[in-house]
């Protein structure tokens, strides 16, 4: 993924890199806070880049949003004033970018005030007033908390999801989102390797400008 994503191969991801991530699936605002090191301090030796190690932090955060370190990724990210708890005001920050992305892609326009009563219902916070990390913790469904506020495909993925493929999902043999993410990717690229494969080989099996 890392390679891919370095399309230079320089070894190192700028912001432009990160913002095509999963289809250009990040608002701006969150992968602007990502290279301010706010979630976690950047590791690189280049200013305003990410190396393996920083893509590595953000990927398995991105891809897993179960584990206590993504989720305290995540909610370091939205805190905007580092005072520990996430207000109506954090949260329509980083939700009025992605509510103007949503606005090419879904017919049916989702308003703030709808979102934050859904997110509050989603995760029931001990004081209605604010989100803190131990309520987003305590909600098995956080991971969708946050793609709402910043990841555009998997919020809509939610949205429109098959609750029988869902729970499908669920039963298989993949116990985490990480899981899933890792059987996906792999797959991907068997397909691609096969694809690349059969293009060599030429339509006849024998390799293209061989014996032609």
């Amino acid at each position: 993924k890392f390679w891919e994503m370095d399309q230079d191969h320089d070894f190192y991801i700028s912001k432009e890199d990160l913002l095509k991530y999963n289809n250009y699936s990040l608002t701006e605002t969150i992968v602007d806070v990502i290279f301010r090191g706010i979630p976690r301090k950047l590791s690189s030796d280049k200013p305003g880049k990410m190396n393996y190690e920083d893509f590595t932090w953000f990927c398995l955060s991105e891809e897993d949003k179960t584990s206590d370190t993504s989720l305290e990724y995540w909610f370091r990210c939205i805190d905007l004033d580092r005072d520990g708890i996430l207000s109506g005001y954090e949260l329509d920050h980083y939700y009025a970018e992605q509510k103007r992305r949503m606005e090419s892609f879904l017919t049916e326009q989702i308003l703030y005030d709808d979102i934050l009563c859904q997110m509050i219902d989603m995760i029931n916070p001990k004081d209605i007033r604010y989100i803190r990390l131990s309520d987003i913790k305590a909600c098995p469904t956080s991971g969708i908390f946050f793609n709402v506020l910043f990841n555009l495909n998997k919020f809509i993925a939610f949205e429109q999801r098959d609750p029988f493929q869902a729970h499908a999902e669920k039963q298989g043999a993949e116990k985490t989102d990480w899981d899933r993410f890792a059987r996906i990717e792999y797959d991907r690229m068997a397909m691609e390797a096969e694809a690349s494969e059969e293009f060599s080989e030429g339509p006849d099996g024998a390799e293209w400008g061989m014996g032609m």
